[in-house]
């Protein structure tokens, strides 16, 4: 919809949409730089890729810029809408290949002794594949309290989504997974 990056930052930034689908190919330039300028107009905001060709590198590249999930030309409408849905409702859809890049990944754990212990409760309970929703629920809080705590993680860690987030909280050894 927007080829020039700063239109479609401005454009975000009026409208504050909850999910964006950058066209890799329409971004031209680094498509992960623009999935970080955009995760730094709106902090809540999924960034969906859509691309011709995926490969595992670029995969991990946006994920890690922040995008939540990567989809392909080749998929049908039905697919893409339904995966859009799953997206919308805080669903993580990562496969194993994702994990696999993102658990690889360097991190510096003394970045996690800054969790607060509310902090780490909300990881532990998102680190179940429980929506934000339940996860709120779950811990007697509202959405809003949860997103804020899971902001403030995500911050500290100097990570950007939810997964890596859990990925890294539990590497440190400060979650565990559930049986």
């Amino acid at each position: 919809m927007y080829p020039d990056p700063v239109q479609a930052i401005s454009y975000i930034r009026e409208t504050k949409p909850d999910i964006v689908v950058l066209d890799d190919i329409t971004a031209r330039s680094d498509a992960a730089r623009l999935i970080r300028l955009l995760r730094g107009t709106q902090s809540e905001i999924r960034i969906v890729v859509l691309t011709a060709a995926l490969d595992r590198r670029s995969q991990a590249r946006y994920i890690r810029a922040g995008a939540v999930w990567c989809l392909t030309t080749d998929q049908t409408v039905i697919e893409l809408v339904e995966t859009l849905r799953q997206i919308g409702k805080g669903q993580v859809l990562f496969n194993a290949d994702q994990i696999v890049d993102l658990l690889t990944a360097p991190r510096h754990p003394a970045e996690l002794l800054t969790l607060a212990p509310r902090e780490l409760e909300v990881l532990q309970v998102l680190a179940t594949g429980k929506s934000a929703e339940d996860a709120a629920a779950e811990l007697g809080i509202s959405i809003h309290t949860l997103r804020t705590h899971l902001k403030k993680c995500m911050a500290k860690m100097g990570v950007r989504s939810k997964l890596e987030a859990i990925i890294g909280a539990l590497r440190a050894g400060l979650i565990e997974l559930p049986p």
